[in-house]
């Protein structure tokens, strides 16, 4: 027994995954964290768990999404490996003295990529048996062509190696090139001395695995020239430089055909590609630098921050159909805040919104019809498939009077696809080009994957400097993640929403279709920037008697009014949704042409509900509403609960302690609520209880479920989950309060 553990505590393998913790801890973190994200201990809310155990291709998942996920896994075991070869393979001068030693150094470094692997296989397995319901057999075939996929990729890689690396059986001292014979790289003198001074030549290694996967005894090297081993290793070392060179240039040539379908890979199989690149760059600072890595990872990213700040060399991501090419831009300044929205600017576009709102009333059946007002929360495509999951339920228990009755809609990021969809459905219809607006295929196709393009677009081309360039109406943008976005909108939707915002001028002013505003949040100062095809500037400052001006700023800005001279009529549709739903580091950030420039992001970040934005509305058109109409029906849609379970502190340690207070700040959804309740009383007490009514459609899981995921991918289980919360107690007693509001109309 005594024996035994000898041999097992001196084996290579556990001599290899020691090192790894004694010596490059920044490389496991890599692997830690990919595991968490696996088993979903980072990053739940988001869904990423799904992306990386039932990855999705085509539109499937399939055997073939499955083999591409493992490809990438191979990429990364290979890379792994490459990257601690040349880290460690010095340390042991007895693996120079065998054939092939990379090949045994892979088989013996197996440890923890075997660890992660099978952790996958049955993390995997189970999702797919409880969100799939997948048969054995299926879910069989699903990880054997995972594990292909793996090993087909390490195999081309090892081929490679075992064709271009020498071993002691093909280089003789005078053959070493002189190039390999030079001293070490700079930062191995600066190193302290190696363990292996005191655990012996080999780092204590007395036994190895071979590919026959059998203990070998470790053979002295005594008696071979210093040299000679060190030109095997400098030899092996700058083949795997070298691959590692090609493998970049492929992934970028890869970035090329990101247009083209086939070629978006799973969402989680860029996730490998991009950890690759990850330990890729960790290794070779690493490498380069020794003890010295962290500071000159450090160093390196401020560098590179530095560069690519500089005019020429920075990307930003641009407003597609924006004209970035005048050399004049808008202050972005109070000052010129306060011009273009003045007084009388914001009066002349209330009167035309007044006239969009006759228009409205003349399309309803009585003489003070109900006006309803519909909000959605963000949520990604949860929020997106909920929201019109209600519209369209809505419209089929009573025909043709929900979109009719709509005047103003509202909402934050994946509420607002589903909004934009579902209005644009409604359009068609009218014009006669489909039949049905509520039929379920338009659901599906919203409930679509966005995250594979994007995912693909961050690993391939926005990692590097994005180069590729595209034109939409004679102006030229980049090519980038947003780009990708988009255009995988455009292909889940049926290109219907590829206009620009100007089409829907008209069908919004005659009130064909309800008003949409798009409110997304200004990083710069907190502002919204409100995006609509109207004038909207009443909507940009809090409405004051008159006389009592300068006592309260503008907290909104009207997109039209600032960026007229820049073609902002003529701003993408598809953008605007986009910019209403950027979520950070998935999408990026657009930079508006202002000067300074205007930095857009998720409309969450100020009003994840729509609610400040349908206050400001009534407020302004409150005497026009009591006027008008019989009342307000404020119909929200939501993807969270209104009173989630509270949490408690009691277990915390002292650590947690010193960092709860700063928990606040991740209760920014539950602070806007309390904000919007004090809203929702501030209108109940202007208009009253006869002229205000809220109604709440929430969606939930159902009993002993997981919430469906806040992304931009949705496993059908969720989907399935989503749909079914319409049938839930709750949303069909706010179905019959709807419908008993709707028909009390004079």
């Amino acid at each position: 027994m005594r024996t035994w553990f000898y041999n097992f505590r001196h084996s290579f393998p556990i001599r290899l995954f020691l090192l790894h913790f004694q010596e490059h801890v920044l490389l496991l973190i890599i692997w830690v964290f990919l595991w968490l994200l696996m088993t979903g201990n980072v990053l739940k809310l988001f869904g990423i768990k799904y992306l990386m155990l039932l990855p999705e291709y085509l539109d499937r998942t399939s055997n073939l999404s499955y083999a591409l996920l493992g490809t990438a896994f191979g990429a990364m075991v290979m890379t792994w490996n490459l990257v601690t070869y040349l880290l460690h393979a010095s340390r042991f001068p007895f693996l120079a003295a065998l054939s092939r030693p990379f090949t045994k150094f892979v088989l013996n470094n197996s440890i923890i990529p075997g660890i992660y692997l099978v952790l996958f296989l049955w993390a995997s397995a189970m999702m797919q048996s409880q969100e799939m319901g997948l048969s054995g057999n299926q879910i069989t075939g699903n990880l054997v062509y995972f594990i292909f996929g793996m090993i087909g990729l390490i195999l081309l890689i090892g081929s490679y190696l075992l064709l271009t690396n020498k071993d002691i059986g093909q280089m003789k001292p005078g053959e070493i090139p002189a190039h390999l014979l030079e001293g070490p790289r700079p930062a191995a003198r600066v190193q302290r001395p190696l363990l292996s001074d005191r655990l012996g030549a080999n780092w204590g290694v007395e036994l190895y695995l071979s590919e026959r996967l059998r203990m070998r005894r470790v053979r002295s090297v005594s008696h071979y020239e210093p040299a000679l081993l060190k030109g095997i290793y400098r030899q092996n070392h700058i083949n795997t430089l070298l691959l590692q060179v090609m493998s970049l240039i492929a992934l970028t040539m890869l970035g090329l055909l990101e247009d083209v379908p086939v070629f978006r890979i799973p969402a989680g199989a860029s996730v490998y590609i991009m950890a690759s690149m990850v330990l890729a760059i960790v290794g070779a600072v690493s490498y380069w630098f020794g003890r010295w890595r962290l500071v000159m990872l450090i160093l390196l990213l401020v560098l590179i921050d530095t560069v690519t700040g500089q005019r020429g060399l920075r990307h930003t991501n641009q407003a597609f159909g924006l004209d970035y090419t005048t050399d004049t831009r808008p202050p972005y300044t109070n000052a010129f805040l306060d011009s273009i929205m003045d007084a009388r600017q914001r009066e002349l576009d209330r009167q035309q919104t007044l006239q969009i709102l006759e228009n409205w009333k003349a399309r309803q059946p009585g003489e003070k019809p109900k006006m309803v007002l519909l909000v959605s929360s963000g949520g990604g495509l949860k929020s997106a498939v909920w929201t019109m999951q209600v519209m369209s339920r809505l419209e089929e228990a009573s025909p043709d009077t929900l979109m009719r009755q709509i005047a103003m809609m509202t909402g934050a990021s994946g509420g607002i696809f589903g909004m934009a969809y579902q209005r644009e459905l409604w359009l068609r219809q009218q014009d006669g080009h489909i039949s049905d607006y509520t039929l379920p295929s338009y659901n599906q196709r919203m409930a679509g994957d966005l995250l594979n393009s994007v995912a693909f677009s961050i690993a391939t081309n926005d990692l590097f400097y994005p180069g590729l360039r595209f034109v939409r109406d004679s102006l030229s943008y980049r090519k980038d993640r947003g780009y990708s976005f988009e255009l995988q909108l455009h292909e889940n939707t049926g290109y219907v929403l590829d206009k620009d915002l100007i089409d829907y001028r008209e069908p919004e002013a005659a009130a064909r279709i309800p008003m949409l505003l798009i409110a997304p949040s200004i990083i710069n100062d907190g502002r919204r920037l409100i995006i609509s095809p109207q004038p909207v500037s009443y909507l940009c400052r809090p409405p004051m008697p008159a006389g009592m001006t300068g006592i309260v700023n503008a907290d909104g800005i009207d997109f039209r009014a600032m960026f007229h001279e820049h073609r902002a009529d003529h701003l993408a549709f598809s953008t605007a949704l986009r910019m209403n739903a950027t979520y950070p580091y998935i999408l990026p950030e657009v930079r508006l042409p202002s000067e300074p420039g205007m930095d857009i992001m998720d409309a969450g970040f100020r009003d994840n509900y729509g609610i400040t934005m349908v206050a400001r509305f009534m407020e302004v058109f409150q005497d026009w509403i009591r006027e008008n109409t019989s009342g307000v029906v404020l119909i929200q849609v939501r993807s969270w609960e209104k009173t989630p379970e509270i949490k408690t502190a009691d277990r915390n340690g002292v650590i947690r302690d010193l960092l709860n207070p700063l928990g606040v700040i991740g209760q920014q959804l539950r602070l806007q609520d309390f904000d919007q309740d004090a809203q929702i009383g501030f209108l109940a007490d202007l208009f009253g209880p006869e002229m205000f009514d809220v109604v709440r459609f929430v969606y939930q899981p159902g009993e002993n479920q997981d919430p469906a995921s806040m992304s931009f991918h949705l496993t059908p289980r969720e989907r399935e989950n989503i749909l079914a919360a319409w049938d839930l107690p709750h949303n069909q007693q706010a179905l019959k309060k709807t419908l008993g509001l709707l028909g009390a109309s004079e």
